[in-house]
Formats: structure tokens, C-alpha cells, sequence
């Protein structure tokens, strides 16, 4: 292997780690997609302070990695890769950074790809066990989803309107649903066929308004579909029936569905174990060549990082890699098992992301010989499906974040601010950082007459302008800027949903402040402590609720921050957790050998 562990003796020469004496310290080869200390995301940090700090710890470390800094997302539905840092290796805080160029996909090519991906997303909604395996999730749940089918609502002027393609499906569950009715605004001639509980019945449509009405048995959970036919077979038909709403007899009483509550609603805010179940099932089933093409579509596509990581894995007692969804998490698996060297993956996992599940990329997660996850819900997602996941976390400074550092007056004064309470929001400017629901939540504190504000930090992703009256988007800041923009705030709202540990949330509490995050997401669950260090919420207009109350008890809110700052300070120190980061690895390479040889290295890596 090229280290040695023994048994500690009573002569210790070095140091000893759990059982074990170091006698010499590991080495890490880390295989990820961008890497360096001015790098803004929570994952880059945690990445340049984990390897940094197990440097000086004695192991080495090395870093193979792309020359990006920089990523954006192409309105083709591809990661477009930067060339900030020249290629070469080079010494950074103490570890050895091998950067490779990235080769980006040429538009046509990455439109079909994409284009394919869609396709089979599409396709796989209409399987039909995929269609029960939602069905069983809902089963006696008072929640639905119109799965496919249907196009986005529209407002008319007596209330919402959802267009239907020719064949549509919805999804739903209850205690015991015995009735369905529903509305339709029709501007041709047709039928309309409804198949719902082993029922089919027949509507003939005419332009104008059309009511239907179904007694079914009562059931905890049901799909209905519904068929439009129309005599003329034209090649493109504009959609020509609208759904007005629909209402289903649960029990007693009547419930009138949201139209609005779609596949991609459902994966942001219905059952979490669902979400992962169907995502898993939408991974496993993609054909290993649109997998491949998945991978190509994030990235890095560079051929000169994965043929060096396949080489230089052979001198490595470990092979680290980061993260869901970039192609290094495969490139990284294929090093591993080429040269019988125990994986050590970081994916960073968003558990409501389709991009997280890609096929290749879990057999990648699950080959490896131990799972960094941060947090114990993730643990309880994983772990029943065989992946040795643990969670020892990020850790914090809090040097660095010291209340003391920096005086929010100043950046008030500079943003014409007086004593108003203000909400903070951080992170990279994308919808699924929850920036949209943020700005919500301020125009319902402004409509209930609280005089509030919204600071806005991070770097700019989407493109989509930001224009309320009270926001304000300073876009990417330095560190002194953010600071004062902690100490400016009086909360911090947080309502992501994709979050492999909410990183923001230690950054407040440190700062005393306390914090709103996503009741929809495991890691902000798993810190979130309900009324003691912040709250967790559901939808604008409960984060709005829990604002106001924060803001008309500033005693109650300080108290909040206060309780996250000691936690942070007790259990998040940097020195601890990677002192656990670096007994957890020794542990994975002593289990790793004793398992032994998994067979003699592959000459090639397999296709």
C-alpha cells in the first residue's frame, strides 16, 4: 500500500490514531472538478480546508482537478467550464494541485444531448411502474401530482386554467377517496375518456364548459387518466381542453386539488423517501449510454485529468472523490478499481435533484469503500441501500467568523438603511437556492406593514433580474463585505432545498444570528433545531410567520443565535472534526486491507 499501520505498542513513536500508530502519514489522491482557496461555494471551502488541514497534519495530499474557476450553466441545459488557472502543477497551501484544461461541448451536440435526457425523463413518467410506484407513495398521503400531461397553469380571469395534451395522467392519494369530479373549458369537439379505479367512462365534448362527476370505491390511493380524442388527425393540434379544476370526496368531505402541483413540485416538496425512491428508479433505469451522456453534459469533459488520475492512482493509498454531479465522481471509480485502492466519495448529495442519481455515478458510490454524507439524515437515506455512508461534516473557525469582526452600521449606512430589521439571504443566485421564495417572503412582511429589507450575497447564476422594492443583490462580495452583511442582518432565510449541509447556516449562527431553512430538506432537518436556533418552514407564507415573529422579539431571536453560536463552537471546530475526517480514513484503509486483494489490477479500465 505504501503506509504502513501497526499495532500501537507501548513504545509510540509518532502519534497514534483510534487503535493504530501512524507511522507514516496517508496519501490522498482528490479527484474533483474545481479546486482552490478563493473558490466561492460551500463545497470548495470545505474541500481547500479539509485538504489543507490534513496536510499539515503530515499526510499528503494531492489535488487533480480541472483549470476552471468558473461554471455556468448554457440555456441548452449544459455546464459551460472557464480556463481561469493555467494548466500544470503547482504547490497551493501545502498540497499538490495538478490542473488539467476542460474541453466543452460543442452547442448542437450538447442540444441533443440534452434533448435525449428529456426525452427519457418523459418517457419514463409514463411507464406504468413507475406510475404505481408514485401510486404506492401516496397511498393514503393527502397529496397528489399531475405527472404528465398537463402544461403550466395560467390565470384567467375566474381562476386557473391547466392545458391538456392528448393523453394525461394525475396521481393522487387520501384516506378514502369515493368521488371525483372535474371541470374542463373545451374550444373544439372530441371525447374525453377518464379511466380511473377500474373505471372507464366516456364524455362527448363540444365547445364551452363541460362537468364530470365519478363515484369510485373508496381507496387510499388512485391514478387517473384521461384519454382526448378528436376526429381530426391533424400533425400539430394546439391543445384544446383546459382543466378547470379538480375535487375529490376523501372521507367526508370534498378537496379541491392545486393545479399547479406537477412532477417538479411534487420532487421540491412531497415525500422525501418518495422523491429518492423514484429518483433511484429514474437512475437505474437510464441506458448506460445516456448515462455517459448525462456525465458529459456537466462535466469536466477532460480527457488529460482522467487519463492522469487513472495513472497517478497507483501511488495512492486512498482516492478521494467530489462530487454529484460531475463526471469526476466516475473518473475517480475507475482509478479505484484499476489499482484495487479504496474510494473514499464526497458527493455532496442533494437528495430532491434528479442530476444526483445518474446511473454510473452510484456504482461509482456504491463501490466505494465509505461514504462522507455530512449529516445523519443522509446516512438514513443511503445506508438501506447498502452504502457505507457516514457523516463527520465541515467544520468552522470561529476566528473567522467572529461578531466582533465587523459593524453592520456601516453597510446600512452605505445602502440607506436605518434601524429597519433585515433579512439576509447567501448562496449562488440560482431558483433552487430559494432566493425566489425569499424575495416573497419580504413582499408579505411589506403587505402586513413590517418595514423590512432583503440583503441578497452571492454570485450570479441564473440571469434572471431582481427588482422588488426593499431588495437589495450585491452579487459576489468579498469577505469583509459578507461579514458586515451577517452583522447587518437579523435573520438569515435559507429556504434551498438543494443542500448537502446549508454551510450558511454555521456562517450565522456564529454570527449570531438565527436562521429559516427548508422544512423540505434533510440537512437543513438535520441542524435546524425547531424554536431553540432558528425554525424550519414550509412555503412563503410560513416563513413570512416566522420572520415576524423573530422581528417583534429580538430577545427571543439573539437568544436563537446565541444557543447556534455555542453549538457551532462546540461541536464544529475545524481540529475536531478533521481529526474524526482523518481516523474515519485510516479506518476505511485498515478495512480495505484486511478484506484483501479484490482481484489483480485491470490492464484497461473497463468501457
Amino acid at each position: 500500500m505504501g503506509r504502513e499501520l501497526t499495532e500501537v505498542s507501548t513504545e509510540v513513536s509518532v502519534r497514534t490514531e483510534g487503535t493504530y500508530e501512524i507511522v507514516d502519514g496517508l496519501n490522498i489522491l482528490l479527484v474533483t472538478y474545481r479546486f482552490g482557496a478563493g473558490i466561492t461555494g460551500g463545497a470548495e471551502r470545505y474541500l481547500w480546508e479539509l485538504c489543507t488541514r490534513l496536510s499539515r497534519r503530515g499526510h499528503r495530499v494531492r489535488v487533480f482537478t480541472t483549470c476552471s474557476r468558473n461554471f455556468f450553466l448554457s440555456p441548452l441545459g449544459y455546464l459551460l467550464w472557464d480556463h481561469h488557472y493555467p494548466p500544470g502543477e503547482r504547490e497551493e497551501g501545502g498540497i499538490l494541485v495538478a490542473r488539467f484544461p476542460v474541453e466543452n461541448l460543442p452547442p448542437r451536440r450538447a442540444r441533443r444531448y440534452r434533448e435525449a435526457v428529456d426525452r427519457f425523463e418523459r418517457e419514463l413518467q409514463r411507464d406504468r411502474d413507475f406510475v404505481a410506484l408514485l401510486e404506492r407513495f401516496l397511498h393514503g398521503v393527502k397529496d397528489h401530482c399531475f405527472l404528465y400531461g398537463w402544461r403550466a397553469p395560467e390565470e384567467w380571469w375566474d381562476g386557473p386554467a391547466a392545458w391538456m395534451d392528448n393523453e394525461a395522467v394525475l396521481v393522487l392519494g387520501g384516506e378514502s377517496i369515493s368521488a371525483l369530479r372535474a371541470g374542463f373549458a373545451c374550444r373544439g369537439e372530441g371525447e374525453l375518456v377518464l379511466e380511473v379505479g377500474g373505471l372507464r367512462r366516456q364524455f362527448s365534448l363540444k365547445p364551452g364548459r363541460i362537468n364530470i362527476d365519478t363515484e369510485l370505491l373508496g381507496v387510499p390511493a388512485l391514478t387517473a387518466r384521461f384519454l382526448f380524442l378528436t376526429e381530426k388527425k391533424r400533425k400539430r393540434v394546439k391543445p384544446a381542453l383546459a382543466l378547470r379544476y379538480v375535487e375529490v370526496r376523501d372521507g367526508e368531505a370534498w378537496r379541491r386539488l392545486e393545479l399547479s402541483r406537477n412532477w417538479q413540485d411534487f420532487l421540491r416538496s412531497g415525500s422525501e423517501e418518495a422523491a429518492c425512491e423514484l429518483l433511484w428508479k429514474w437512475g437505474e433505469m437510464m441506458p448506460d449510454l445516456l448515462a455517459a451522456r448525462h456525465a458529459r453534459l456537466y462535466g469536466p469533459n477532460s480527457p488529460g485529468l482522467a487519463e492522469a488520475v487513472l495513472r497517478e492512482a497507483r501511488s495512492a493509498d486512498l482516492v478521494m472523490a467530489a462530487m454529484l454531479p460531475m463526471a469526476t465522481m466516475e473518473m475517480a471509480w475507475e482509478a479505484a478499481r484499476r489499482w484495487n485502492k479504496p474510494l473514499v466519495s464526497i458527493p455532496l448529495f442533494h437528495p430532491r435533484d434528479p442530476n444526483h442519481y445518474r446511473k454510473t455515478a452510484w456504482e461509482a458510490i456504491r463501490g466505494s469503500a465509505g461514504v462522507e454524507v455530512f449529516h445523519e439524515g443522509a446516512v438514513s437515506l443511503l445506508s438501506p441501500r447498502g452504502i457505507r455512508a457516514f457523516g463527520v461534516g465541515p467544520g468552522f473557525d470561529p476566528r473567522d467568523w467572529d461578531p466582533q469582526q465587523a459593524d453592520g452600521r456601516s453597510l446600512r449606512k452605505r445602502l440607506g438603511l436605518d434601524e429597519e430589521p433585515v433579512l439576509l439571504w447567501v448562496g449562488r443566485k440560482n431558483e433552487g437556492k430559494g432566493y425566489r421564495e425569499a424575495v416573497q417572503t419580504l413582499s408579505i412582511l411589506r403587505e402586513k406593514g413590517i418595514d423590512a429589507a432583503l440583503l441578497m450575497v452571492g454570485p450570479e447564476e441564473d440571469g434572471r433580474p431582481v427588482s422588488r422594492e426593499g431588495v437589495f443583490y450585491l452579487g459576489h462580495v468579498d469577505r469583509h463585505t459578507l461579514l458586515e452583511a451577517y452583522a447587518a442582518s437579523t435573520l438569515l432565510i435559507h429556504p434551498s432545498i438543494h443542500e448537502s449541509f446549508c454551510m450558511v447556516f454555521g456562517e450565522a449562527w456564529l454570527m449570531g444570528k438565527p436562521v429559516l431553512g427548508s422544512a423540505y430538506c434533510a440537512a437543513a432537518r438535520s441542524q435546524v433545531r425547531q424554536g431553540e436556533n432558528g425554525f424550519l418552514c414550509t412555503d412563503p407564507d410560513d416563513y413570512a410567520r416566522r420572520a415576524e415573529w423573530l422581528i417583534r422579539r429580538p430577545r427571543e431571536a439573539r437568544e436563537m443565535g446565541r444557543r447556534g453560536r455555542d453549538e457551532m463552537i462546540t461541536s464544529r471546530g475545524w481540529e475536531a472534526v478533521v481529526e474524526a475526517m482523518e481516523k474515519k480514513l485510516w479506518e476505511l484503509l485498515k478495512e480495505h486491507e484486511t478484506r484483501g486483494s479484490l482481484g489483480s489490477p485491470l490492464d484497461r479500465p473497463s468501457q
